[in-house]
This record gives structure tokens, C-alpha cells and sequence, in this order.
């Protein structure tokens, strides 16, 4: 399909993935309607999207309030002619930490935000598509879906539930043709946010190499609004992490629960606090991609692979050797 002038609505618009997503539906001529708790910050991102000739209309939005949300779709429909063609679910939140330290509060704002509200802009749009008879929805998921990831055990819920929820609605729509729900699990990606997320074990946290750039997946978002297909698996590690997820969960998760808690005993130190998960993330943090350096795809591949192998390494050892707990897990 042509995405000139259609109406795109993106939650989660204001840094990151979503902030790159909203840019490069601009650059196909398609209106935005952007949507974040920081006003501010969309108003930058909507200038942004402005300079390729476009309409957009920013609406500051609590993906974890229904109501909110509902309010979002009906202020899209009512500027571009009671139309939404394509609604982008994005907002996402994490908290690093033991799951018995990290504040229960916080657990609940991470499935509120990853999950909740999805939910509730699934819920906002659909009645719009169905009038339509017509419309897209893309969900920003994670390969967090097929592997759990500890000491992020309510991000793992949040993403596992999504992925179940989406393969429900998906089979309420099965007869309507041109309704589709389109999922994306990316490889760890290079976005700021693993910087802007809260943080309960005082280490300064970046996503796991091989990284993928926020600009691909928002590249990837696009495509997938002019070609609908239902599951899009992005970069080398995700299709990897979802064949080991599947083939062996138990042990692909021990394996990264080693890994993590050698990152929290030898990583750089950081301030433990609530990060965005409560309050907006600043307008100077509002960059598409984060402070990490980007790594070509050979170079990836080959990084990959060797994750790959160091995994099946460690979980033979997991499987075959008993473990000694980790510096991390005795200080507990």
C-alpha cells in the first residue's frame, strides 16, 4: 500500500524506536499523530517529521490510562477526516534488578506500560478498523517474548503476555482480510532505552552485542505497514534466541541469568532510581539511538555466532556440572 497521507498513529513517539518510526512514516508522506507522556518532546519530534511536508498532531497520552488512550484515537480520527489507517504500539518500559528488590510498584508500571497498553490502544483503534473495514496494527515486542530474561522477570511477563495476547486478536480477526496485527521481535537494539529505564542494581546497563540501530527496526515498522505479515523477527540473535528459547528454555535462561549477574558484579557503577518509569524521560534524552557504538553487519554476524556458541557452552555446563552461585548471588 501507499502511505501518502494516510493517518499513523505511534505511541511511544517522544525517544527511541518510536521517535525513528515517526520520522520515517514523514519521509513516506504519511501524517503522524504522536503520543507520549512529554508534550514537549513530541512537539521537537513533530517539527522534525514537518520538514517532509506532512500533518501532525501531538497528543500528550498515558498509555497506562484506558481513557487516555481512547481520547488519543478520538482526536486522530477527528483532524484527519475520521480515518486512523495505521496505529504503532511502542511505548515500552523496563526495571533491572532481583525480583524481590525491585519495588512491587515498579513491577506493576512495567506491565502496565508493556502490556496494558497495548492493550488498551488495541482496544482504542479496532472499533475504527472495523468501521473501515481496513487497518494495521504493529506492536513493538522482543526477543524477551521467547526467552525470560532474569532480573527483568516483569518485563519478561509483560512481553510473553503480548505475544499470547496479539495471537488471540489475530484469531478473533481471521476473517477480516485487510485487518492485520503485525509483531515485531527485534534483537537487542541500540535505542537509549537501557539508559533511560530503571535501575535497581546500581551497574549502568546497554544492550547485549550484537546490537542492531533503532533506525533499521523503525525502517522495518514501515515496511511492514505497506506489507502486513503477522510475525517479523529482526537481526541474526532474535531468530537464534527464539530457537533456543524454544528448543531449551530452562537452560537459555540460566545461561543469561549467568551473564547478567557477571555484568552486575564487573560493569561500570550507576545510580539506582525509577529512571522513566514514573515520570517522563527528559527532553534532552529524546535521541533515536543511544550512546553505544553501532557494529557492522560482518561484524555482527560473526558476534552472533559466537554468542550462539558461548551459550550452548555455558548451558552444557549448567546441564552437566553443578554450578557454584556467582559473587552477585552470595552477596545477596
Amino acid at each position: 500500500m501507499t502511505l501518502k497521507n494516510s493517518t499513523v498513529v505511534i505511541m511511544g513517539a517522544s525517544s527511541g524506536i518510536g521517535h525513528g518510526t515517526a520520522v520515517a512514516f514523514a519521509q513516506e508522506g504519511a501524517n503522524v499523530v504522536l503520543a507520549s507522556r512529554n508534550e514537549g518532546t513530541l512537539k521537537d519530534v513533530a517539527k522534525e517529521c514537518e520538514k517532509f511536508g506532512v500533518k501532525t498532531l501531538v497528543v500528550e497520552t498515558d498509555v497506562t490510562d484506558a481513557d487516555s488512550v481512547l481520547e488519543l484515537a478520538r482526536k486522530a480520527a477527528k483532524v484527519f477526516n475520521g480515518r486512523i489507517d495505521i496505529w504503532v504500539n511502542d511505548a515500552g518500559v523496563g526495571a533491572i534488578g532481583n525480583y524481590e528488590i525491585v519495588p512491587m510498584d515498579s513491577h506493576a508500571q512495567v506491565v502496565a506500560v508493556n502490556l496494558l497498553g497495548y492493550m488498551h490502544g488495541t482496544h482504542a483503534v479496532l472499533p475504527y478498523f472495523k468501521n473501515q473495514r481496513a487497518g494495521t496494527i504493529i506492536n513493538m515486542n522482543s526477543i524477551g517474548a521467547y526467552i525470560p530474561t532474569p532480573y527483568s522477570a516483569s518485563y519478561t511477563a509483560s512481553k510473553f503476555g503480548l505475544r499470547g495476547f496479539m495471537d488471540a486478536i489475530r484469531a478473533e480477526f481471521r476473517e477480516w482480510p485487510d485487518i492485520h496485527v503485525c509483531d515485531v521481535f527485534p534483537s537487542f537494539v541500540s535505542s537509549p532505552g537501557a539508559q533511560h529505564g530503571a535501575n535497581y542494581v546500581g551497574v549502568e546497563m546497554k544492550p547485549m552485542h550484537p546490537t542492531i540501530s533503532a533506525h533499521r527496526v523503525a525502517a522495518e515498522i514501515v515496511e511492514l505497514a505497506k506489507y502486513p505479515k503477522d510475525k517479523q523477527l529482526l537481526g541474526f540473535t532474535a531468530r537464534i534466541a527464539k530457537f533456543i528459547g524454544n528448543l531449551a528454555p530452562e537452560t537459555s535462561a540460566n545461561s543469561l541469568a549467568r551473564v547478567m549477574e557477571h555484568h552486575f558484579e564487573t560493569g561500570k557503577r550507576a545510580p539506582i532510581g525509577d529512571g522513566n518509569l514514573f515520570s517522563p524521560t527528559p527532553a534532552s534524552s529524546s535521541q533515536i539511538e543511544g550512546s553505544y557504538n553501532h557494529i557492522q553487519r560482518n561484524t555482527m554476524i560473526a558476534g552472533g555466532v559466537l554468542a550462539v556458541a558461548a551459550g550452548a557452552f555455558l548451558a552444557w555446563k549448567i546441564n552437566h556440572h553443578e554450578q557454584q552461585p556467582s559473587p552477585y548471588r552470595q552477596q545477596q
